[in-house]
């Protein structure tokens, strides 16, 4: 699995970046899905080729509402 970092951009985005492993050999690229925290339905997935590394989640509400995430 990938090393996954969450950035705050400013309080109504985050920045979701990952290392990925060289275990995954070769592979079509990521799923993403996020959640509110208090919420248990989570958006996505959000599907990104194999050569993106980073994904910015904007418009979020005030405070960036707590987010969670769930491996694919």
């Amino acid at each position: 699995m990938p090393s996954l970092f969450i950035k705050v951009i400013n309080s109504t985005a985050v920045q979701a970046t990952w290392e990925p492993s060289i275990k995954l050999g070769q592979h079509e690229g990521f799923k993403l899905f996020y959640r509110k925290v208090h919420l248990s339905q989570y958006t996505g997935p959000v599907l990104l080729p194999s050569n993106v590394t980073a994904y910015n989640i904007t418009h979020l509400g005030e405070y960036g509402d707590g987010l969670s995430r769930v491996p694919s």
